[in-house]
């Protein structure tokens, strides 16, 4: 599997997921989605560090006709920056919620 693709999965999974789940499981669930879109785009990052460029054609079309996900470096560090905003943003609306309910 491409990782370029792999933080865009992670977070379709976890808004899935989250959707059919028990109310009960919906904040754990929101801590672990963006955790795991943090951990994505670190993987991502490494990866693109490593090897450089990473390309995933989908459908497996060329570029004019098809899709084309492209992380360089750039992309990769902000797939990693969002993923932190999104966790830190997803632990204070935990915090803040369990504050009301009290």
């Amino acid at each position: 599997m491409n990782l370029v693709a792999l933080p865009i999965l992670v977070s379709l999974t976890a808004a899935a997921i989250t959707l059919i789940a028990p109310a009960r499981l919906g904040r754990p669930l929101l801590i672990v989605g963006s955790a795991g879109q943090l951990l994505a785009g670190l993987v991502l990052w490494l990866t693109v560090h490593r090897d450089g460029i990473a390309v995933l054609h989908l459908g497996g079309w060329a570029a004019p006709l098809g899709i084309s996900l492209v992380a360089d470096l750039l992309a990769a560090t902000l797939v990693v920056l969002t993923g932190l905003v999104g966790t830190a943003v997803a632990l204070q609306a935990v915090r803040l919620l369990a504050e009301e309910e009290v």
